[in-house]
């Protein structure tokens, strides 16, 4: 298979490029790699499969617990709403990586979501891009779209990535998105990108607008950072 973005090929390949959510499809022959890795073990013939199918996995930040060595990458992948429902996490070599791609746009996603979403989904990104930012997608969205199968229900949430580039944005994407949840009934559990591997749900930062501090997720790690410090990162 080509690569089919820039910076696709495993060549290529980055530790900037493996942040959290960022789309990776591995070589064949990587199951393997990840297998002995995998918790728990029965997950092995699934991570195996899906990986033979040609689906992607995603990058993830490691447990607590987790040791991954310089060479390596932690993973994930879900599986469709089902009862035993499997979230399946492995580390695998970065060596085994075949091609990347950064997260689905909602256009991307758009033709393999059912038609009330696409409905809700096309005013958001309507508005969204109306500011110049692109609405990216994870959770059951992307993967129904990634994959064909059925993740995405009427109450499912509308897992979100937005990138402000100014600081006026930051405001602007929480009135956007406090809007459209109360128009569309739907429930939008977005998260704030920063430059620098810096993502802070939206929601803590519109409500705890008093705290200086907030959560930030990387993909190393989980801290609180100053919210001025966040900001700066931004144009003016």
């Amino acid at each position: 298979m080509t690569c089919a973005i820039p910076r696709a090929c495993a060549d290529d390949v980055a530790p900037a490029d493996l942040t959290r959510h960022t789309l990776l499809w591995l070589r064949s022959d990587a199951a393997l790699a990840g297998a002995s890795r995998a918790t728990p073990r029965e997950h092995v013939a699934t991570l195996n499969a899906w990986i033979t199918a040609d689906r992607p996995v995603i990058v993830r930040r490691p447990g607590a617990t987790e040791r991954v060595a310089e060479h390596e990458i932690a993973v994930g992948l879900s599986l469709p709403p089902a009862p035993g429902e499997w979230r399946i996490a492995a580390v695998i070599s970065r060596a085994a990586i075949h091609r990347i791609a950064p997260p689905m746009t909602v256009g991307e996603a758009m033709p393999a979501l059912p038609r009330p979403w696409q409905r809700d989904l096309h005013r958001l990104v309507r508005d969204a891009n109306g500011i110049h930012i692109d609405v990216r997608i994870f959770g059951s969205l992307a993967w129904q779209a990634l994959t064909g199968l059925p993740y995405v229900r009427d109450g499912s949430d509308a897992d979100l990535l937005l990138a402000p580039s100014v600081r006026d944005h930051v405001s602007m994407l929480i009135a956007l998105l406090t809007r459209w949840e109360y128009d569309t009934g739907r429930r939008a559990d977005a998260e704030l990108v920063f430059p620098g591997d810096a993502a802070v749900s939206w929601r803590e930062w519109s409500q705890g607008r008093d705290a200086q501090r907030v959560l930030v997720k990387s993909t190393a790690r989980v801290a609180l950072m100053m919210r001025g410090e966040l900001l700066a990162r931004l144009s003016a």
